[in-house]
């Protein structure tokens, strides 16, 4: 197979290699009362 394809390169890229900072961090990795996801969610109120 290395001399059928000798002439061809192949590069893989990883699409997710970058930095994880806390933008990216899913939200479950986060305890419930510090969920980012629920901070920006409309309040619960009686009427809802």
């Amino acid at each position: 197979m290395q001399s059928q394809f000798s002439t061809h390169e192949i590069e893989l890229i990883d699409a997710l290699d970058y930095l994880l900072e806390p933008v990216f961090k899913p939200h479950f990795a986060y305890p419930k009362s510090k969920d980012p996801s629920q901070r920006n969610a409309p309040k619960k109120t009686k009427f809802n």
